[in-house]
């Protein structure tokens, strides 16, 4: 993966945190959504910790018992965000900037995840595909934003918001919307 994951006081590095935000900043669905994205990217994708906190964040009930196999709403959440780390972490061609798993701090990168899975969840397209074209640094966006729109539909039936942490503006939406037009 192409993700590149920045220790609290890494040498020979600019400070990448964003002074005035924390990773509570971002409300339980945006916090959640990158505290699960930073696991999947530094490889820890298979730890029961994350297994059974998507199953106790996507569950109605935390005592009714889950399946092994999967069919559960914590489970298809843990996929479609892995799926859309995969695409974020192999097809873009630059380097996304992440605090490691269990920081308070955040990068603009991770802000720009967590408002691209807002977007999806919003259903707005040029907004998402906005996103995504700066992450993926202008490679196809059409697989992340489908598994950004499929984390975003599951968060939405279990109760799940994530809240965006702000915006482009929506000239800059409508900018990129017609460059997407003009490439088809």
């Amino acid at each position: 993966m192409q993700l590149r994951i920045i220790r609290k006081y890494e040498s020979g590095t600019m400070y990448p945190f964003l002074k005035d935000k924390q990773i509570t900043d971002l409300g339980f669905g945006g916090g959640f959504a990158l505290w699960g994205f930073r696991a999947i990217a530094s490889g820890q994708s298979n730890c029961r910790c994350l297994s059974v906190g998507f199953n106790r964040a996507f569950s109605m009930d935390i005592n009714e018992p889950q399946s092994q196999h999967g069919g559960t709403s914590g489970r298809l959440a843990m996929n479609a965000l892995k799926s859309f780390a995969f695409q974020i972490g192999n097809r873009g061609k630059r380097k996304i900037i992440l605090s490691e798993p269990g920081a308070m701090g955040v990068t603009a990168d991770e802000i720009t995840i967590v408002a691209s899975l807002s977007a999806a969840q919003a259903g707005k397209d040029d907004l998402c595909f906005a996103h995504l074209t700066w992450l993926l640094a202008g490679v196809d966006t059409q697989y992340a934003q489908h598994a950004a729109e499929s984390y975003g539909l599951i968060c939405s039936r279990a109760g799940v918001e994530i809240d965006a942490p702000y915006y482009i503006d929506k000239a800059s939406a409508e900018n990129v919307a017609d460059m997407r037009f003009r490439r088809a």
